[in-house]
């Protein structure tokens, strides 16, 4: 007769109630290994067993099928900050669990339309959401050690094109919780509590355009017209509205002990130039996230980037201007609404037609470039470089910067 045992492993930190951590040997483990060698015993992990784990995996990056009427919410947690494994983080969504986020893995969510409180995370700020029918979202947990080696937790939004791409970068399973995971959260509920993120005081906050940021810095990399106020600590003013966005700066600097120099920087960028936002990572001078805005010029494609200067509010300035971004251009164009789960061709995303035709247009000018250089060659490299910047310029990178530990 065939035996079946089970042996409990999950990774250190995260073990279950009554559980002993992964790395403290049982006597009886040994015994089941014997066993096991000498083909009496068969062992099942039960990490991969629903009933003795709080979460099963799965490595199909496939994003899931949105139900009718509702949101689709993905949610990602890519990072992984220490040696050892942290302890998975409860989400809590209104008030009802909706999973456990373990480090490397994502899970999806379907939510009926309109606004809800996203929460739960150890160390971390709330973050509400606005979910409309039919649409889909990305939300990523960012974690980050403090200058006191404290781990500091923020939501961030970013584009659910990227998702794919984030997925198959960081090789992430997907989380599925369990009736023991659903469980354990009850058990824990008592200890959740709210947090709200800092927010700055000076933000348009009407609920309806014009929405207007203060001390924003801006970053134009591919542009070689601002060199001068990139790379700096100058801050303007970010204002949308309802056709655009428009970035103002003006600022005296000392120039020396009896002159002044006046530096003065300003954007228009109609949103029917946009191609895509995204998150855009940090900078090493700061932990404050960036947001890209990527459009198109008559000179090929552009990055507007931006961030609070205020160290305090910039994941909350963040994540209300990418929300006011994302419904801009929503409204702009709802068929260009980012959709993950519709369809597994790039052909279903308006951006991967037009990199599909710049590709094209770069091969055509590959082999222009060619036979230039064969006719005439000191006229044909003078057309390398710009190629190579026309490259950088595509931005085809769909999952975005990292973002800093």
């Amino acid at each position: 007769m065939t035996n079946e045992l089970h042996v409990v492993r999950e990774p250190r930190g995260q073990a279950g109630p009554g559980q002993r951590p992964f790395g403290l040997v049982r006597p009886a483990a040994c015994w089941v290994l014997v066993l096991s060698l000498l083909g009496d015993t068969s062992v099942t992990l039960a990490q991969d067993d629903p009933a003795y784990s709080n979460l099963v995996f799965t490595e199909d990056p496939a994003p899931t099928a949105r139900e009718p009427g509702k949101a689709l919410v993905f949610l990602v947690r890519e990072l992984y900050l220490r040696m050892d494994a942290l302890p998975d983080e409860i989400v809590m969504v209104d008030g009802e669990a909706k999973g456990l986020l373990r480090q490397l893995t994502w899970f999806a969510l379907q939510l009926e339309p309109g606004r809800h409180m996203l929460w739960g995370v150890h160390q971390g700020h709330d973050l509400v959401l606005e979910c409309a029918a039919g649409r889909s979202y990305l939300v990523r947990l960012r974690e980050r050690l403090d200058d006191k080696d404290r781990i500091v937790r923020d939501w961030l939004r970013d584009d659910p094109g990227g998702l794919e791409v984030l997925i198959k970068r960081h090789s992430l399973r997907q989380a599925t919780l369990t009736p023991r995971g659903a469980a354990w959260i009850a058990s824990r509920r008592k200890h959740l509590s709210h947090t709200e993120p800092p927010v700055a005081a000076d933000h348009t906050s009407s609920g309806r355009a014009p929405w207007g940021f203060e001390h924003m810095l801006s970053e134009r990399p591919l542009d070689r017209m601002n060199l001068e106020t990139d790379f700096s600590n100058l801050t303007g003013r970010l204002a949308l509205d309802s056709t655009a966005l428009h970035f103002r700066l003006r600022a005296r600097i000392r120039s020396s002990f009896t002159s002044w120099v006046v530096v003065s920087d300003s954007l228009d960028v109609e949103f029917t130039q946009v191609v895509r936002i995204r998150l855009g990572g940090t900078r090493f001078t700061g932990v404050a996230p960036w947001l890209d805005v990527i459009y198109r010029t008559p000179q090929g494609l552009r990055i507007a980037s931006f961030s609070d200067a205020e160290e305090l509010t910039a994941v909350s300035t963040y994540n209300r201007l990418f929300t006011v971004l994302e419904e801009l251009l929503s409204a702009r164009s709802p068929d260009a609404a980012v959709e993950p789960g519709a369809s597994r061709g790039r052909a279903s995303h308006p951006r991967h037609g037009l990199l599909q035709r710049l590709e094209q247009r770069h091969q055509h000018e590959r082999h222009r470039h060619r036979a230039a250089r064969e006719q005439q060659p000191e006229a044909g490299m003078r057309h390398v470089v710009p190629q190579l910047a026309d490259l950088r310029e595509l931005v085809a990178d769909g999952g975005g910067h990292e973002p800093a530990a």
